[in-house]
């Protein structure tokens, strides 16, 4: 094992440590304040106060989610990114996994299946309104000759 590495371990057995004592810590006061909250006098301004502190950490996550959103549509945004995504599309891998996928029997089956699919309900669309059409087209005869409607049977 390197030196580097020795140090690099050392500071992440500090960094966990650190979260450690941090929970028990949190764990620590948050029973405190439980206790304290059901307190007569002290609760009342306690609740007041954690009241704003949740506030103020709904606004905070608001705004983090905000500031968030606009640095990672800044990214997408950003030419590197672009040429990026232009480089990878390219690269023969990505070329040989769409060439893979279109020699794929499953996804042409799918094609297939959606395009009969949308080809009958296209039908379906056309002869309903054929009848309609037709309908219409004979009531306005029949009405223009003063003739009745077929009986139904």
């Amino acid at each position: 094992m390197s030196r580097r590495e020795e140090v690099a371990d050392v500071a992440l057995g500090l960094g966990v440590l650190g979260a450690k004592v941090g929970g028990a810590a949190a764990r620590v006061a948050l029973g405190s304040a439980a206790l304290a909250l059901r307190a007569p006098v002290v609760g009342p301004p306690l609740r007041a106060a954690t009241d704003r502190m949740a506030e103020d950490g709904r606004r905070a996550r608001a705004q983090g989610e905000a500031w968030l959103q606009e640095k990672l549509s800044d990214a997408v945004e950003h030419d590197v990114t672009l040429e990026l995504t232009d480089q990878v599309l390219e690269s023969a891998a990505v070329q040989h996994a769409i060439e893979h996928l279109a020699s794929s029997p499953e996804l042409r089956q799918a094609i297939t299946d959606q395009s009969i699919g949308m080809a009958q309900q296209t039908m379906q669309g056309v002869r309903r309104r054929s009848v309609a059409l037709d309908d219409a087209a004979e009531q306005t005869a029949r009405r223009w000759l003063r003739r009745q409607p077929p009986q139904s049977t």
